[in-house]
């Protein structure tokens, strides 16, 4: 793997995940691309390795309206374009925006968050606490600097997972009102990134413990 990324200056690789770019500004570009994925197909050969066309996809990073809509192929299959994509845990859009994934994330946090209700509402705060802090807190928090998020809807969809399991945590399921969540999670404020909003609301749960396009 080492050799490969020698000679590929526009590879990046984890574990069984590959992701090949390269900015293309013309006809010229789309080739050199091309040119790339042949040469995977060689360096797979001479290492008995396969890359599984059905697996690999295109996703077109672009501000642009109209865009290089060149086809690429690995092994002779043609590759499929994407809107959207997954990549090391965070999900990709064609325009660099994190709408997909801050909406996943949140879905995702929210029924861990529910699986600990049904299972862990008897427990004490402490224990309850230790299991939100593990399965729950890393979720909202996984990559939070690439998509750490500007608009308030968005920080509040994130904010209420938090005060759910804020309520979670202490069994304050009774009072709804804006002083309860206060208490418990201290003053928030819709100005403050999501990722300071975050760590400050986990801290009182715990309380102890381009112009160019790019393929």
């Amino acid at each position: 793997m080492t050799s490969l990324k020698q000679q590929h200056q526009a590879l990046d690789c984890f574990a069984d995940d590959c992701l090949l770019f390269r900015r293309i500004r013309n006809t010229a570009d789309a080739d050199l691309l091309q040119k790339d994925l042949t040469s995977l197909e060689k360096w797979e050969k001479e290492w008995q390795m396969c890359f599984h066309p059905e697996k690999c996809t295109v996703i077109r990073v672009s501000g642009r309206r109209h865009q290089h809509q060149t086809s690429y192929t690995l092994h002779g299959h043609t590759l499929e374009t994407i809107d959207s994509g997954k990549y090391l845990g965070l999900t990709i859009n064609k325009d660099l925006t994190w709408t997909n994934h801050i909406n996943q994330t949140i879905g995702k946090a929210s029924k861990t968050l529910g699986f600990l209700r049904r299972n862990l509402g008897r427990c004490t705060p402490a224990t309850k606490a230790t299991a939100y802090s593990t399965l729950v807190r890393p979720t909202l928090e996984y990559a939070s600097p690439v998509w750490d998020p500007h608009q308030i809807t968005t920080i509040r969809d994130i904010e209420q997972v938090q005060r759910r399991a804020a309520r979670f945590v202490y069994s304050c399921y009774q009072d709804n009102s804006p002083g309860c969540v206060t208490k418990l999670l201290g003053p928030t404020s819709v100005g403050i990134t999501a990722t300071q909003t975050m760590e400050t609301e986990s801290c009182a749960v715990l309380q102890d413990s381009t112009s160019d396009d790019c393929h």
